[in-house]
């Protein structure tokens, strides 16, 4: 049987099941699914064991699979529960384990109602008293109303509200849990402390009676942790009997593993099939760069016209430009805005709108980490073309080989192929994908770094993030000594108290006004604080744009601040010193509208395997968006939001991640033993149910059979249907399109706030939102259309008058 379970809809119930924050699928639903399992079967008696909590998001849900197997020489079967997050390929995880029985007899009804010789127990406050440990439970799960002691047993008197529907089931859930909680008033639940939840069911027994929505219970104590219970309804005829159930003590931080499976990820290199990248023929090609020369006359041998250029406006007719990246020792700032340069003057001519651009480098990425040291200089540019891949669907291609003429032959096939960015190594062509990792560590099942007794760093030390960390790193860690590195030092604001904070929680603090990227002054002060044990480079700085409009100048600034500092961190910190950088998600798939902030931070993850590959300690983390304020403190795409911003980065399926759940997994990622890890909450369920094609990146993720095009679409048949209507009839259709997609872009609910003369300056338009608006039309329309498309055409009208010239041509 498969199944679906989630926090809305007939279910919305479950969200009323709150355990340290966590809306947990409560054990008395798997109970009453196999004992409805055992009917099916013929069977009437049910075992039970959770082996895991079933964590349920707030969007999408979980699917669930339930299989019993074949009848045992006891006349027993085995029952197994598993379940994953919708609309993916990740593992199953197994929730529950089961005997389903023969025939038993379960325990008569209550009898005599109250019971004679019980006393009244007061239940007020006994929620609230629940809440304060960590069980909130929401009205449908208030269910006990009245309850009585006599000696060790307890009797209690149990209703679901009448929003609750309990048609269908023997016992509802809500139900059931809420006759558990009658456990509270026994001994068995005396002196615990912390959360414990039901994991062990034994003989459990239902009478066939339906419990309806009040029922009484008798719940007698086996020990200190397990009760047995019988179940009867208004009239007390039996409806239920557990002969057991034991209960344990849950960790808030094992449940949020359930609920961050979707936060923590390892990028990877993934072997491609061959029919990813059958060969094709191109039919002009131009190739500038180092060792032009030499590849050209390599395509030439294969069939390829290929011609050398000295820069990309003599490569006019090209199908393709290939881009050969700088030789290895360059300086960061240098290659990356020679770079730039090329991709700008790639996309400002008109005369290559069809063409793609294929950036070639050698050693810039670690297909295999274990064996291979990345250049970080290369790396940066991966980083830059990322974004702009990301804001130019369709023009770029990364390839990165172990020898260019080598693999020449297979080059036309990696250009025309649904793989934006590949590495060849020994003829194998692999594709770059996020992972999954392990859910032990997000449990706390790996073991934290020691960082000693020597001072910890923390670059950007007072920033939103950076305090944020220290506190974590007093708290938690049991860090002693903390120097905080700022610009500003203590004159920034907060830090006094900051301070005060720290030194009452028995830390001693230093906070040091020091620009990390003036290495004669960073060195000073590593000098004078030393011994230094770790670093946390949490330093950061943005200055966004588009990049047919970033400048060499905002790049510097963001280098400077993320990876030269980097670097002089990386000098300083020799052996048995942790280096902790704070990289951000934008370097891994490139977000758009910021280019040079993904080429620092690819810089920065590449830094990471390298000192791993010599043998030092090195972690970067690719951060995802944190709902703290931002600014210098590293809090990646979360800096200077708008509205209409953070709506768009939603569509990516990125999440914000609260404070909490961020450092939950700094701890985990510090756990996890790989270079780079990226923490990121992502809505892969959305993903996978989306229209849109899945992004190459998280192919292993989402279950879809839409893949990113290589190309733009060809209009899906928007011309043709143009074409069949009178010019008024059109233009109506067209602007509907029009409106429809600037609603999309903008995140409105529809097209009501879209005039047709409506400015889009007005509407809110800037240089990112013109860029996405002009991918989006360019995928409907099947034209080719330049990024300052709603600077030319400033209105929804106007620009519907531009695309019925250029899809009807011959209509004046």
């Amino acid at each position: 049987m498969a199944g679906r379970l989630s926090v809305g809809g007939v279910q919305a119930w479950l969200a009323d099941h709150v355990v340290l924050g966590e809306v947990v699928v409560p054990g008395a639903l798997w109970v009453e699914l196999l004992l409805w399992a055992g009917r099916e079967v013929g069977g009437s008696l049910v075992d039970v064991v959770l082996e895991a909590p079933c964590v349920l998001p707030a969007v999408g849900g979980v699917q669930v699979r339930l299989t019993v197997g074949e009848l045992d020489d006891r006349g027993n079967r085995e029952a197994q529960v598993f379940g994953r997050a919708e609309d993916t390929d990740e593992p199953w995880t197994r929730f529950v384990r089961a005997t389903v029985g023969s025939v038993a007899v379960g325990a008569g009804g209550v009898g005599e109602w109250p019971p004679s010789g019980a006393g009244a127990v007061l239940v007020d406050g006994f929620y609230e008293g629940l809440a304060a440990e960590g069980l909130e439970y929401g009205a449908a799960f208030r269910g006990v109303s009245s309850v009585w002691r006599r000696g060790g047993e307890v009797f209690a008197e149990v209703v679901v509200p009448d929003s609750v529907e309990v048609g269908g089931f023997g016992v509802h859930p809500a139900l059931l849990d809420a006759c558990l909680q009658v456990m509270g008033f026994s001994s068995a639940g005396d002196g615990a402390g912390g959360v414990r939840l039901p994991f062990a069911w034994s003989g459990v027994v239902w009478s066939g009676v339906a419990a309806g929505s009040r029922v009484r219970v008798r719940v007698v104590p086996l020990g200190s942790d397990a009760v047995s219970l019988v179940v009867a309804d208004g009239s007390g005829v039996s409806v239920l009997s557990v002969e057991s159930v034991s209960v344990r003590a849950v960790s808030a931080e094992g449940l949020r593993a359930g609920r961050l499976r979707d936060s923590l990820f390892v990028p990877s290199w993934v072997p491609l099939a061959h029919s990813a990248v059958v060969a094709t023929q191109g039919q002009g090609w131009a190739v500038l760069g180092p060792a032009a020369s030499e590849l050209a006359g390599a395509l030439g041998e294969s069939g390829v016209m290929a011609r050398v250029v000295g820069g990309v406006s003599e490569a006019v007719g090209a199908d393709v430009v290939v881009l050969i990246g700088p030789e290895s020792g360059a300086d960061v700032g240098v290659a990356v805005g020679q770079v730039l340069a090329q991709i700008q003057e790639f996309l400002a001519e008109r005369r290559l709108d069809s063409a793609r651009l294929v950036l070639v480098t050698r050693g810039a990425v670690a297909a295999d980490p274990d064996i291979e040291t990345p250049d970080p200089v290369g790396a940066a540019l991966w980083g830059l073309v990322r974004s702009a891949q990301s804001e130019h669907p369709g023009r770029f291609v990364l390839v990165d080989v172990d020898d260019p003429v080598a693999v020449v032959g297979m080059l036309p096939g990696l250009v025309v192929g649904v793989e934006p960015q590949v590495v060849v190594r020994a003829g194998v062509v692999s594709g770059f994908r996020l992972g999954r990792v392990p859910g032990s560590a997000l449990a706390g099942g790996g073991v934290a770094p020691s960082w000693g007794d020597g001072a910890v760093l923390v670059t950007g030390g007072t920033g939103t993030l950076g305090s944020l960390v220290a506190r974590h790193l007093v708290v938690v860690h049991g860090v002693r000594r903390l120097v905080l590195l700022s610009r500003r030092g203590g004159a920034a604001a907060g830090v006094a108290e900051l301070v005060d904070e720290l030194t009452a929680l028995g830390a001693d603090v230093q906070v040091v006004a020091c620009d990390v990227a003036d290495r004669a002054r960073l060195g000073e002060v590593w000098q004078r604080v030393s011994p230094v044990s770790a670093v946390v480079h949490a330093a950061g700085v943005l200055d966004d744009a588009v990049v047919t409009s970033l400048s060499v100048g905002q790049v510097e600034r963001v280098l400077e601040v993320k990876a030269r500092a980097a670097l002089h961190l990386d000098e300083l910190a020799g052996p048995g010193v942790a280096l902790v950088l704070f990289s951000s998600a934008s370097g891994v798939w490139g977000a758009a509208g910021q280019a040079g902030y993904a080429a620092a931070n690819a810089f920065l993850d590449a830094l990471a395997v390298r000192r791993r590959r010599a043998g030092l300690s090195g972690l970067s983390l690719a951060w995802g968006l944190w709902q703290e304020g931002a600014g210098s403190g590293g809090a990646g795409m979360a800096a200077g939001l708008g509205e209409v911003d953070a709506r768009r980065i939603s569509r990516t399926g990125v999440l914000p991640l609260s404070s909490a759940d961020g450092l939950a997994l700094f701890d985990a990622a510090l756990t996890v033993g790989e270079p780079v890890v990226v923490p990121v909450a992502l809505d892969v369920a959305g993903l996978g149910r989306g229209s849109a094609p899945v992004p190459a990146l998280l192919r292993g993720l989402v279950r879809s059979s839409s893949v990113s095009p290589g190309v733009a679409s060809a209009g899906g048949g928007l011309p043709q249907r143009l074409a069949g209507l009178g010019r008024a009839e059109a233009l109506v259709v067209l602007l509907d399109v029009v409106r429809s997609q600037v609603a999309a872009v903008l995140g409105f609910a529809d097209t009501a706030g879209v005039g047709a003369r409506s400015a889009f300056r007005d509407l809110g338009f800037d240089s990112l939102t013109a860029v996405e608006l002009r991918n989006k039309l360019t995928t409907v329309t099947g034209l080719s259309l330049p990024v300052t498309l709603v600077f030319d055409y400033p209105s929804p009208a106007a620009l519907t008058d531009h695309l019925y010239q250029q899809l009807i041509p011959e209509v004046e």
